[in-house]
């Protein structure tokens, strides 16, 4: 009788670079990420818990573990996290009497998770084998900066500015076929603004008044939407696309 998991681990086998012949199992993360809201509505489903007080609690959590580290303590989290704090001195240091100051310091957080939490994912995943991604952009977070706090939402029919985070995310601003397009349903798009961004590799802004593809009705008439970004990586390589996994909305039905 085959053993029934709920998880599935996709991986990929990549060559050892430092071992001619030989190959290295990956485990494959692009464009399969859950962040903070995510984790606040999944505990929202098990507990009943408000998701407000969820996101509260979180970050009062973190805060805490700031504060405890800060002041030289081990955090344990039964379940959760075992965190300290590491000092490193620079390579080939041979002096005994070296001094750490604020300007020399190379702190770094030693964070790892429990091993009785690794030892439940194992009992109950599986492994699927899938070919290595290229390299894509990975879209995280999508908050509405006009009105702080509020995410995966736009206003469709006046300027809005949207502040985007993840990884892999710059692009050429000046090229029509890169940037941030939204998706309908019907699958008409629109690249979102032709105003300037502020772009770097982990973070997006971009301001604009969001139309649908045909150029005339707001395109509030086809929330939700999907966002996508797409970019090339060098001059003469191929576009690339990521997707963000959560549907956008109209701020106005928020």
């Amino acid at each position: 009788m085959a053993i029934i998991r709920d998880g599935t681990i996709y991986y990929g086998i990549i060559k050892n670079h430092l071992q001619t012949g030989q190959y290295n199992a990956k485990v494959i993360h692009q464009q399969r990420i859950k962040g903070i809201h995510e984790l606040v509505a999944d505990i929202n489903k098990s507990t009943l818990v408000s998701e407000v007080t969820c996101l509260q609690v979180i970050n009062a959590l973190a805060n805490s573990i700031e504060e405890f580290l800060k002041d030289g303590y081990i955090v344990q989290v039964p379940g959760l996290l075992n965190a300290r704090l590491q000092l490193s001195v620079p390579p080939n240091q041979t002096d005994p009497n070296y001094v750490v100051t604020i300007g020399n310091a190379k702190l770094t957080i030693d964070a790892r998770m429990p091993q009785s939490m690794l030892e439940s994912i194992q009992s109950r995943v599986n492994y699927e084998k899938m070919p290595i991604p290229g390299k894509v952009p990975i879209i995280e977070d999508v908050e509405l900066l006009n009105h702080p706090g509020t995410h995966n939402a736009i206003i469709s029919d006046m300027p809005s500015t949207i502040r985007i985070t993840g990884g892999n995310l710059e692009f050429d601003h000046t090229d029509p076929l890169q940037g941030v397009f939204l998706r309908t349903i019907q699958g008409e798009e629109i690249r979102v603004t032709t105003a300037p961004y502020k772009i770097t590799d982990k973070f997006i802004e971009t301001m604009g008044v969001i139309m649908d593809a045909r150029g005339g009705d707001p395109l509030s008439t086809n929330f939700p939407v999907t966002l996508i970004i797409r970019t090339k990586y060098t001059s003469i390589g191929s576009l690339r696309e990521g997707v963000y996994s959560t549907p956008i909305i109209d701020y106005d039905s928020v």
